[in-house]
């Protein structure tokens, strides 16, 4: 991050500010649990996907029937009967 560049028009400077170790710390945990937030609900979400591709390619393959575009092919229907 360049440092040395000029302000945008209409904004004042405020120069380099002054380095806090407990600031920096404290920013540094949130980071870090922020990321570790967003990494569990990444895997949740692919966890789920997976679970979802796995049955849709059983029942169809199995059964000769998919579930999952049959389930929503009658939520579509169900809202288009009823306008």
């Amino acid at each position: 991050m360049n440092t040395d560049a000029a302000p945008a028009p209409g904004f004042p400077t405020l120069g380099p500010l002054p380095a806090d170790p407990a600031m920096e710390a404290f920013f540094r945990k949130m980071r870090d649990e922020f990321t570790r937030l967003i990494l569990e609900y990444r895997f949740g979400v692919d966890e789920m996907l997976t679970k979802v591709s796995i049955l849709r390619e059983e029942f169809l393959h199995l059964h000769q029937y998919n579930a999952v575009r049959a389930t929503t092919c009658e939520i579509d229907l169900g809202h288009a009967s009823e306008g």
